[in-house]
């Protein structure tokens, strides 16, 4: 569970206390917007009495922000980012010292009070950020320079040896007319030697692309939040409809967090697809290549 700070907790208060208050406005039960939303209702309490036991983290606590809010009929988004998921650092007031003048009467004076330390003549010229480092533009451009003469003179020796290949002369090119007739005469060996061919290159090309180590394809049932990494990287995040089914793949792991477990079937690398969890429930399944398929029926609480 996560712990937030004395800001969050006050910002929690606040929009918990409005939230509950338009609830209870609306006459809506607190179980009823739980399975609305898919939510456990401790979850909810815990949100309305603005406290953080039983919380998540703060990104998710803004996400139930937002869906509590929407199933209100309130603007949601606008109620979440009101919540602080960033804490931000509160800086002290600058309390006021007293000075004594020279007449006995005592000067406030803040702490971040500047002083002068030093006479404007008395300070060291800086060096002008303005003034042009000449010397090392000089040496970009004679670098400049010596990249160009390098590039033109391996042009030109290319140039020349092209065109002081000699062609082919007239004997050499009437040479061999047997040949000619033989490849003109055996167009079936040839059509054969290239069908030959083809079959290993098929081969070649079917087994160049394995497939992903591990592959889970998910399929929606009811309407729930997911997030999805693969490999370590947050691949996707978000509320998926019933219906929808999603594809993901992976090299060593993806690991799969659906707020609705009852809600999401799950198949990894070509298994049959198996609830994720109970209704309503947060869960959580990490897939590598060494998973059975078969396993997962077994692993999912009920």
């Amino acid at each position: 569970m996560a712990k937030l700070i004395s800001s969050q907790i006050e910002q929690l208060r606040e929009i918990g206390a409005y939230l509950r208050q338009v609830r209870q406005e609306q006459g809506i039960d607190l179980e009823d917007v739980a399975h609305q939303i898919f939510i456990r209702p401790t979850l909810l309490r815990s949100l309305e009495a603005g406290t953080d036991e039983h919380l998540p983290e703060p990104v998710f606590v803004q996400g139930f922000i937002r869906r509590y809010g929407d199933a209100l009929g309130i603007n949601g988004q606008a109620l979440a980012e009101k919540f602080s998921v960033t804490p931000v650092a509160v800086l002290p007031v600058p309390r006021e010292a007293a000075a004594h003048g020279a007449n006995g009467v005592v000067e406030p004076q803040t702490r971040n009070s500047l002083k002068v330390i030093a006479k404007a003549e008395d300070m060291e010229p800086r060096p002008s950020a303005s003034k042009v480092p000449w010397a090392l533009i000089g040496s970009v451009s004679a670098l400049v320079v010596m990249l160009f003469l390098l590039v033109w003179g391996l042009t030109s020796r290319r140039e020349q040896a092209v065109t002081e290949a000699p062609a082919p002369s007239g004997s050499q090119v009437e040479a061999n007319p047997a040949d000619a007739n033989q490849s003109e005469t055996n167009p079936a060996e040839t059509e054969a030697a290239s069908e030959a061919e083809a079959p290993e290159a098929g081969l070649e090309t079917s087994t160049a692309a394995p497939a992903a180590p591990v592959v889970a394809v998910v399929n929606l049932t009811d309407r729930s939040w997911i997030r999805v990494t693969t490999d370590g990287s947050t691949v996707f995040e978000g509320i998926l409809e019933s219906g929808t089914e999603e594809t993901w793949t992976a090299e060593n792991s993806i690991v799969i967090t659906s707020g609705n477990a009852g809600g999401v079937e799950l198949a990894v690398n070509g298994g049959d697809a198996v609830a994720m969890g109970a209704a309503g429930r947060v869960q959580t399944i990490t897939l590598t290549p060494d998973t059975d398929p078969d396993s997962l029926s077994q692993a999912a609480p009920e």
